[in-house]
């Protein structure tokens, strides 16, 4: 059969890897070394770029060639108890308020998920979302990727562009955001049980709102691996990094990065899956009226089946990030994600339970900007405490159509209440919300 252009693209740069080794070890994805994001609320939400196995079983059309048309749906009704993020110190009454969300969309496949593959997967967001600014229109993603494996070499190229609005817990408001990551990763298996690869990433976040701070966040880096069980490896990453705050180099609050860590992927047991990394990032600013930050960085998930009909998994992780909403300070936020699932009666019906405990700490100074001195007295030693539930039920109707029901609880209680700047107390940040949602999605 004739290669497609793309292919032919592919074999060229794999053609650098060299000869071959046989081997069944499971690689180590460029989304590993991804940096911690921010926490997505409700019991639906979900992140990244990657294709899982899940695609090869969904209802498609085949298009000839190794191509296939997956189309996907889905439709959420909400009702946001605190659909502003009202703050409890300020004595503002809650608005509550119910919309619906319509998400159709559809995945262009060629390939396999674990070996080689092309996607391009696209959707748009149609919400009745009565909010300043809003219309039908209120969202899309777009991602798409390119992956190959081979016994010597792998290659993962990925990007995600995504614009949402909706609640951002820790800026503790409803705000629009646009995303573009971009990773890239490249391993060559140079022994039996070694790899050596090289990775890269992009991050472009920006806001509608001109109060918030946009920020690019590019690192470039390279990994030692070794394959330490048949399905488990270890590995050892360094990279440097920049974070350009309002996009500009020389911006007050942008900074490099140098950061060393060390990880595992893989499952070490039939029932335990384990992915992720803790290290160390020191990160220095380009203004130096802010003071050098070092601090333990990592994300790390695990995962597995303790029981025939239960699924439970742990996701801790530790991370730093500009402070969009105070202009030369820096976020580390520190958290753990426990849940379980379980399957209920029959195979159709499945419960989950998970949780989130958090705490994000403001480092910094804000002297760069106009009103600086009010900035300083709300967000020096800054910390919010945050906690979390999210619990809901699916049914699946034949192997496509699936209805469920989910209830998301979030409380933030921040020491920036007691805080004030000039006259005024500022940026009051202590509020709980609950949100309700039901939903019918297909071949998702």
């Amino acid at each position: 059969m004739k290669r497609s252009l793309c292919w032919k693209l592919l074999a060229v740069v794999m053609s650098f890897s060299g000869c071959l080794v046989a081997s069944e070890s499971e690689w180590v994805p460029a989304e590993v070394g991804k940096p911690q994001s921010t926490y997505g609320w409700g019991p639906y939400t979900s992140e990244g770029a990657a294709l899982s196995d899940r695609a090869l079983e969904r209802f498609g059309w085949s298009l000839g060639g190794g191509c296939l048309l997956q189309p996907h749906a889905q439709a959420l009704g909400l009702y946001d108890d605190n659909a502003f993020l009202n703050t409890r110190a300020q004595g503002q009454a809650s608005q509550g308020d119910f919309y619906t969300i319509v998400t159709p969309g559809a995945m262009l496949l060629y390939g396999a998920p674990r070996q080689d593959y092309l996607f391009v997967d696209y959707s748009v967001d149609f919400s009745t979302l009565n909010a300043t600014n809003s219309n039908l229109f209120d969202g899309q993603n777009l991602t798409a990727g390119l992956g190959h494996k081979g016994s010597k070499s792998q290659l993962s190229i990925s990007h995600q562009y995504r614009e949402v609005r909706d609640i951002d817990v820790q800026v503790g408001s409803r705000l629009k955001r646009k995303t573009n990551t971009t990773t890239f990763g490249i391993d060559d298996r140079v022994t039996s049980k070694t790899t050596v690869g090289l990775i890269g990433r992009y991050m472009d976040n920006r806001f509608d709102e001109s109060i918030y701070s946009d920020y690019r966040d590019y690192m470039a880096g390279g990994r030692l691996s070794w394959q330490m069980l048949p399905k488990t490896s270890l590995y050892g990453q360094a990279s440097h990094g920049w974070v350009d705050v309002d996009e500009k180099r020389e911006a007050f609050g942008s900074a490099q990065y140098d950061e060393v860590a060390l990880g595992i992927h893989g499952r070490p047991r039939p029932r335990l899956e384990t992915s992720g990394q803790v290290g160390v990032q020191h990160r220095y600013f380009e203004d130096a009226r802010v003071a050098d930050i070092l601090r333990e960085v990592g994300s790390l998930q695990i995962a597995g089946e303790p029981l025939e009909l239960f699924r439970s998994w742990v996701n801790l992780s530790a991370g730093l990030r500009p402070a969009v909403n105070a202009s030369g300070y820096t976020v580390f936020d520190t958290r753990a994600e426990p849940g379980i699932s379980r399957r209920l009666f029959t195979d159709r019906l499945t419960g989950s339970l998970s949780g989130v405990w958090g705490r994000t700490e403001y480092i910094g100074a804000g002297g760069g900007a106009s009103g600086a001195a009010s900035v300083s007295q709300t967000y020096d030693g800054r910390v919010d405490s945050y906690w979390g539930l999210n619990a809901n039920i699916d049914y699946w109707i034949g192997r496509y159509w699936c209805v469920g029901m989910g209830y998301s609880y979030i409380n933030n209680t921040s020491n920036a209440d007691t805080r004030s700047g000039g006259s005024q107390a500022t940026d009051m940040s202590s509020y709980d919300a609950g949100r309700w949602m039901i939903r019918v999605s297909f071949n998702r």
